[in-house]
């Protein structure tokens, strides 16, 4: 039997759960296990650059300092460790650096389907393309699935599922659609999306006789009551089955009640409305479930499109390997698969557990219960805070690691609350508003979410007692008639935010908030204020007004009469260099054109980029200089794939995040990006906006958290 627990650890954020992962992996090396028997995984590049960093410098720090060596001793647990072991660990560790195994789930599912690439029937030389070429390919998609349909075809499947309010393009709500829901075809199987069963309705003559009959029936001397029974007659002459279902008289004997604004319903009444409401239920769940039909209709002819595509082009995307290597693969074929990867599998270390998506768990399960056999020389770790899940986008289901008692029988647990990141300050207040979540009125509409967190929640605490520390939490000015909250708030959190920065401009700052749009906004307002502001992850070039006039020069590349772009470069540095000095000379601005095109097809991006970025130069500051200099980096790094559209290009340099040359002191993100950063001072501009986000545009269902969708039905919000 192992000497390693099998253990999974509910960790909260800043509780050390990295500190606790290495802590693993080092006494598995202290132990002698070999460096290539582990597996540890988690989900970002970043994440598992931070895992070996943080093995190698607890390692060297404890080969250099006396009191790093004790602790490290004491972390694992390993009274004999001394500097000499710590110095042939690290020494193994870098002379065998490419046989380690810390690294994304990506990465291990790649690493096993390129050796299965011909059994699983990828295309010779696949490659994983980036969102943006996958979001090209997407687009050809759709164009090729409208090609190939008939107008009646589209009309009809986009009538059924817009019921005919269609306010935009077809190609935009198709795009829309599959964004959303393409995860889901792929997941779900094709009766899954026909679980709704069909209710029988009333036969037109059966319900013109329970239209008769309601007329016909004894009414009480109660004007409500006459007025009521008009309105349901008139909503069926409208076939409006929802307004029918809204009608108070209707309600009532829906809910079994006898009687309505106090007095008794007549029986014949009563059993009228009764048939009309059932029938109008048949009715709307008909609708509901030929929506859900026509969704996967056309889900399944744009992913005909899409893979023929995708084939064609050599082109995968993450989740197209990790669905293709599957279960089977690994679960039937262990032994085969260490051969092949060159390396047993004996330890898996899995961090974020609770971003798992279905399909990844189903590749790890089989792995992960022959690590957790309780056989010698095998273990299994695991950390993760369904707290913290923030992958629900892309698959993740966070309740697949609370079924991981079931799914590994006889694992240990841990909780980890004790935070070594906050002031007490910041921990007490967390306590007051999360302890008693249950008994929160802006929570009622949602009281059984509130109990099971309530259920979870364990108090925390902090490491750090003396450390000082401030919370306040302030209400932002009620918007006037007229005005948007959320652009309130933003303006008053703005002008907060530079009141903090002055008083304390030596310490970093985060803004923290729920949307993209809040990103944008707040940024695009704290530089109007004079306070330097970026995005976590970079923000795309167009921040900058230098890279706008090479964005409007190249523009006309493809759109010689578009007006704005004409009239941008026309009044820029740029006009002059490239002869463009009237915006409105159509005649010049078709030359202009075609020299444009002609300097990018024989030249390049790059060259081309950088000989106007010449020109810009003297009239830019160094943050300006920098953006363009990126634009041109970008540029030669388009060529190897560059097309004959310049619109191409545009959409890549809208689409990528940069990182500025230098980081500023004020950084605005969401939540979910914040995951894992640290500041000084951080502000929270949008903790009153609603809990819920976007309507889904379906709802799906599973036997249990990690089985596949069995339920798909099309969201309906009344």
């Amino acid at each position: 039997m192992s000497r390693f627990t099998n253990l999974v650890i509910r960790a909260s954020a800043g509780t050390g759960k990295t500190y606790r992962l290495s802590n693993r992996f080092l006494g598995l090396l202290a132990a002698g296990e070999a460096i290539d028997g582990i597996l540890a995984t988690t989900f970002t590049r970043k994440a598992a650059g931070e895992i070996l960093g943080r093995v190698l410098l607890r390692l060297a720090e404890a080969t250099a300092e006396p009191e790093k060596l004790a602790r490290l001793s004491a972390d694992l647990q390993d009274p004999g460790l001394d500097r000499g072991r710590c110095l042939d660990m690290l020494a193994q560790l870098v002379r065998n650096v490419h046989r380690l195994r810390v690294s994304t789930l990506d990465s291990f599912f790649i690493d096993v389907a390129r050796v299965y690439g011909l059994e699983l029937g990828l295309p010779p030389g696949w490659e994983i393309v980036d969102e943006i070429e996958d979001a090209a390919l997407r687009r050809e998609a759709i164009r090729t699935m409208l090609r190939g349909e008939t107008t009646d075809d589209v009309v009809r499947l986009m009538h059924l599922l817009t019921k005919g309010e269609a306010a935009r393009s077809v190609h935009e709500q198709i795009a829309s659609l599959v964004g959303d829901l393409y995860d889901v075809y792929q997941e779900a199987e094709a009766l899954a999306w026909e679980a709704l069963p069909y209710w029988q309705p009333l036969r037109d003559d059966q319900l013109q006789a329970a239209v008769e009959d309601l007329a016909a029936a004894e009414c009480p001397s109660d004007r409500r009551f006459q007025k009521a029974r008009d309105a349901v007659v008139d909503a069926v002459a409208r076939e409006d089955w929802q307004s029918l279902l809204e009608q108070r008289l209707v309600g009532a004997v829906v809910q079994g009640n006898a009687a309505y604004c106090n007095k008794p319903i007549p029986p014949a009444m009563w059993e009228a409305c009764k048939q009309l409401a059932d029938h109008a239920k048949a009715r709307l769940l008909a609708r509901i479930a030929d929506q859900t039909k026509a969704t996967r209709r056309l889900l399944e002819r744009f992913d005909a499109a899409y893979r023929a595509l995708k084939l064609a082009r050599r082109a995968m995307r993450f989740d197209d390997v990790t669905r293709a290597v599957g279960g089977a693969v690994v679960g039937e074929r262990l032994e085969e698969v260490a051969h092949r990867l060159d390396a047993h599998v004996s330890h898996l270390l899995l961090d974020e557990f609770q971003d798992t998506s279905p399909p990844q768990w189903r590749v790890l399960r089989p792995l992960a219960a022959r690590c957790a056999d309780g056989g010698e020389h095998r273990s299994f770790f695991c950390v993760g805070d369904v707290k913290q899940a923030i992958y629900g986008w892309r698959g993740g289901v966070a309740e697949i690691f609370d079924a991981l008692a079931e799914e590994l029988p006889g694992l240990s647990s841990e909780p980890l609350d004790m935070s070594y990141r906050s002031s007490p300050v910041v921990i007490d207040l967390v306590n007051r508003v999360f302890g008693d979540l249950a008994s929160n009125p802006a929570l009622r509409n949602y009281p059984d979410a509130a109990r099971q967190w309530a259920a979870r929640f364990h108090p925390h605490a902090t490491a750090h007692r003396d450390q000082p520390g401030y919370c306040r939490m302030v209400a932002a000015p009620r918007a006037a008639e007229g005005e948007n909250q959320a652009a309130v708030t933003w303006e008053f959190a703005a002008h907060r935010v530079r009141e903090l920065h002055e008083a304390a401009p030596g310490f970093s700052l985060g803004v923290l908030v729920r949307r993209n749009t809040a990103v944008a906004w707040l940024i695009r307002r704290l530089r109007q204020l004079g306070i330097e502001a970026s995005e976590e992850g970079g923000n795309p070039l167009t921040d900058s007004p230098a890279v706008q006039w090479l964005l409007s020069l190249l523009t006309l590349a493809d759109h010689p009469g578009h007006s704005a772009a004409r009239f941008h470069v026309a009044h820029s540095p740029l006009g002059p260099v490239v002869g463009l000095t009237h915006y409105d000379d159509d005649v010049l601005a078709a030359r202009v054109s075609r020299e444009i095109r002609a300097a990018l097809m024989q030249g390049g991006y790059g060259p081309t980029l950088y000989a106007w970025a010449g020109h810009l130069a003297p009239r830019c500051d160094p943050r300006e200089l920098g953006r363009l200099m990126q634009l041109v980096e970008m540029g030669y790094a388009y060529q190897a794939r560059a097309t004959t559209r310049v619109d191409d290009f545009l959409r890549v340099v809208e689409a990528t995040r940069v990182e500025a040359p230098r980081r500023a002191a004020v950084r605005v993100m969401t939540v979910h990006q914040a995951k894992g950063l640290e500041f000084d001072i951080v502000v929270l501009p949008e903790l009153d906006f609603r809990i819920l986000g976007q309507t889904p545009q379906v709802a799906v269902g599973r036997s249990s958290p990690v089985q596949p969708i069995d339920r798909v039905l099309r969201y309906v919000s009344k």
